[in-house]
């Protein structure tokens, strides 16, 4: 097991907190938390909290039945589960992804980083592992040398934001290599996109401009940060920390 644990949301969030102790305590799987000095939080039960998240579903789904019925892939399941419950395989997404055509969309597919991910950015699977990841929606667009694969997260949110655009940019850089490994002729769009609370469409943005820093952090300061012991983050308090779960800690 690796002694750190990423995903491409904790991402985004630490760069909505700006605080490397954030990265450094979400990263260290449950097991060693103690061992590493990374304090004890009681996850938010609130209704409010209940209430944001149950919106974020229920957006989803609205997505789902009012502006993409009948071109977007559902992974079969329970149907008296919600929608956002279910997500394609591994497998069954790369089979989606070979056969898809312009305009259709695929619903919760699951991205597993593949080893060339790693070997990109000089990331040692031992010390960090990033796990499965499941954008909200893929879609095939038309691009300017032929069809191109495109990330959309949806977010029940009045406007884009930073960690927004952070997210889906780093699922498009774990879409690259998971393309290219397994062979399929598709290339990831340069642009991403997030379809924002009772907007009819994507709101699209480059991807240009949010790669560069993403693959600096990767191939530099992801080690440094992981690298040094919790009590060395840096950090700060902000108004921003009333969000973290180790707001009262700090």
């Amino acid at each position: 097991m690796a002694r750190y644990t990423l995903s491409p949301s904790r991402i985004a969030r630490y760069y909505f907190h700006e605080c490397d102790r954030y990265l450094r305590y979400v990263a260290t799987p449950k097991g060693r938390r103690r061992e590493e000095g990374v304090p004890a939080v009681e996850l938010d039960h609130s209704l409010v909290t209940k209430a944001i998240l149950q919106g974020g579903e229920d957006w989803e789904e609205r997505v789902l039945d009012e502006h993409l019925v009948d071109q977007v892939i559902v992974a079969e399941g329970d149907e008296r589960k919600p929608l956002s419950k279910r997500r394609h395989s591994v497998a069954a997404t790369l089979g989606q992804l070979a056969t898809m055509q312009p305009g259709g969309y695929l619903y919760q597919p699951t991205l597993r980083p593949p080893r060339g991910f790693y070997e990109r950015y000089g990331i040692d699977p031992d010390l960090v592992e990033f796990t499965d990841c499941y954008p909200d929606l893929l879609t095939v667009v038309d691009g300017a040398y032929g069809p191109e694969i495109a990330v959309i997260d949806v977010k029940a949110s009045d406007m884009m934001k930073l960690a927004h655009r952070i997210q889906v940019g780093l699922y498009a850089l774990i879409l690259r290599d998971v393309v290219e490994e397994a062979g399929l002729d598709l290339t990831v769009s340069l642009k991403g996109g997030v379809w924002l609370f009772e907007h009819s469409e994507p709101e699209w943005f480059d991807l240009v401009y949010i790669v560069p820093p993403l693959e600096t952090f990767l191939e530099e300061d992801l080690k440094k940060v992981l690298g040094a012991p919790a009590e060395d983050a840096f950090w700060h308090l902000y108004f921003r920390c009333e969000w973290c779960d180790y707001y009262q800690h700090c």
